[in-house]
């Protein structure tokens, strides 16, 4: 990646910089430097074909497991993977400095945090704050999605195949969720939204037990799915929008090792409270539980 190469992009003139992180990251922090102006909608355009690209390869793989067998599946979509990402990478470079889309104009001054760096982030509250709303989102999604099957099941009467369709369509509205929120957030804001998010799954957990209707068994968990995922896209710009675009890359990648400390504590604490009780019921309370906390943390952000 080159600062100042304007090979790829169409969009000419904007805010340099160098980007770092995980690869996942690393598009996002180049995006938002080249759409200052659509950063929710850019950024859910990217983390959306991140949650499409599991639900794809989920359709695909057990085609190719009876074909080929388990190692030649890994291979084929190995190769896929990285010949698509080589190929996309050499059209992935920074604008030029002082690059500004044409006709656009900052709402506000720059401050202080468009040159935020990575150790100066970890010293503020809300750095913390962020990591701590991604977490609990997160950790209540994964609440769902890891009982989403037997749940369907049990409560909703769906056969084992039905099931599985159910959790398809589910990984779907995780990906819609993921332009909606963050392309709402432009216009909203991002603590607006994620109060939102968090806010409206609340009722809708603690519901969910009680619902013996498949059709609207289904339209709930789709919703939840729909919040899940724009937590996951509206967090990146949210972290932009605190620190600047400058260091993005470095910053929010460590924000989102939220995302990795929730897939290792959420199932583990849904599993232990579901064997616990014995029902799904207390898990989605403890997840509804968990919401509640990110809502007032959210109410706790305040802009630098």
């Amino acid at each position: 990646m080159k600062t100042g190469d304007t090979l790829a992009p169409k969009r000419t003139h904007g805010n340099g910089g160098t980007g770092n992180g995980l690869a996942y990251v690393t598009p996002i922090a180049v995006l938002v430097r080249w759409f200052p102006d659509k950063r929710g909608v850019i950024t859910g355009l990217a983390v959306m074909g991140f949650g499409f690209g599991a639900a794809i390869t989920g359709q695909i793989a057990p085609l190719l497991l009876p074909v080929i067998g388990v190692a030649n599946t890994f291979f084929v979509l190995g190769v896929v993977c990285l010949v698509v990402i080589l190929l996309a990478a050499q059209l992935m470079n920074n604008p030029p400095a002082g690059w500004t889309p044409a006709g656009w104009v900052a709402a506000q001054k720059s401050t202080a945090a468009d040159y935020c760096d990575l150790d100066s982030a970890v010293r503020t509250p809300q750095f913390y704050i962020l990591w701590g709303i991604l977490f609990l989102n997160i950790t209540a999604g994964i609440a769902l999605i890891s009982n989403l099957s037997p749940m369907a099941q049990s409560q909703a009467g769906f056969s084992a195949v039905a099931a599985g369709s159910v959790v398809f369509v589910c990984s779907l509205f995780n990906g819609l969720g993921r332009i909606f929120w963050s392309a709402l957030s432009d216009r909203l804001g991002r603590k607006a939204v994620f109060l939102l998010i968090l806010g409206t799954q609340v009722p809708l957990l603690l519901l969910l037990p009680l619902v013996g209707s498949p059709a609207l068994f289904v339209v709930i968990c789709c919703y939840i799915m729909l919040c899940y995922g724009g937590g996951f896209s509206t967090m990146p710009v949210f972290t932009a929008d605190t620190f600047g675009p400058q260091c993005l890359g470095a910053i929010y990648g460590k924000i989102l090792l939220a995302w990795g400390a929730a897939g290792v504590v959420g199932p583990m604490l849904m599993e232990y409270v579901q064997k616990s009780s014995g029902s799904f019921a207390t898990a989605l309370q403890v997840a509804a539980g968990l919401l509640v906390v990110g809502f007032v943390l959210t109410l706790c952000y305040r802009r630098r």
